[in-house]
């Protein structure tokens, strides 16, 4: 890229803007002041902006140069965590390779318990007239009898009003909500405002950076993503750039892209 810039007269980051913007490009001169000073490797959309810029295109075989740039930043970055995980734990085996997430498991589905009314008056009446009925047959020997059998339905009563709101929020739990992350997978990782690979994008992830996929309507080919730091909290991504999308870690609560 600096051999491009030195062969049209090494023009500055800001230059590249301006001449970008004359075609109704993006190309902000922060991107390329960042390539310049800190040697990241550019994602191949904002990269081609640049050729289209230059009129360099077919100059060299650039989709090439770009796939090997890749390979060789990621190679560093396999080697950096090699080397930070032998200094922790020197027996210990590093591996960079990530599998798809598993599928969130099926939780049983509990039937809801249905309690018919607890109806006590009925009961009550019942007891109470036959025991006055049998007093007025046998005189005053069965008024100690009548007060007992008042006094065992009252308690009756009351224990089924205590327990029957327990029965009702017993039977009917609350629901359960499962938050689900994916990883990617393979680069460039473009996270888009829309359903639509274009030229406009928010940021772009790296290999095996985790993003949180919503429940959220999605064209086929594309994943919903939680953008917390962007708005309006929700962005898209490609499928195929991600592994199958299975139950978050739970020490990562609230984590998003």
């Amino acid at each position: 890229m600096r051999e491009l810039l030195n062969e049209h007269g090494d023009p500055s980051p800001r230059e590249l803007d301006r001449l970008a913007a004359s075609f109704n490009l993006r190309l902000p001169s922060s991107t390329v002041q960042d390539w310049l000073d800190n040697g990241t490797v550019p994602a191949w959309e904002r990269f081609e902006v640049l050729l289209t810029t230059l009129n360099a295109e077919k100059d060299r075989k650039w989709r090439r140069l770009h796939d090997e740039a890749l390979t060789a930043r990621n190679l560093r970055r396999r080697e950096g965590r090699r080397r930070g995980i032998a200094a922790v734990r020197p027996d210990a085996v590093a591996t960079t390779e990530r599998t798809p997430s598993p599928e969130p498991v099926a939780r049983p589905v509990t039937q809801p318990v249905t309690t018919q009314p607890v109806t006590t008056q009925p009961v009550t009446r019942q007891v109470i007239t036959q025991a006055v009925m049998e007093t007025r047959a046998t005189g005053g020997r069965r008024r100690r009898r009548v007060s007992l059998a008042v006094a065992a339905c009252s308690v009756a009563g009351v224990a089924a009003v205590a327990v029957l709101p327990t029965l009702g929020r017993e039977a009917h739990p609350g629901p359960v909500i499962t938050r689900r992350c994916a990883y990617v997978t393979r680069e460039p990782a473009g996270v888009y405002p829309s359903p639509s690979a274009g030229p406009v994008f928010v940021k772009y992830k790296t290999s095996g950076e985790r993003v949180e996929v919503l429940d959220r309507a999605h064209p086929p080919g594309w994943l919903v993503v939680k953008t917390p730091r962007d708005r309006p909290g929700f962005q898209y991504m490609q499928e195929s750039v991600l592994s199958v999308p299975g139950p978050c870690p739970s020490a990562v609560a609230g984590a998003g892209p």
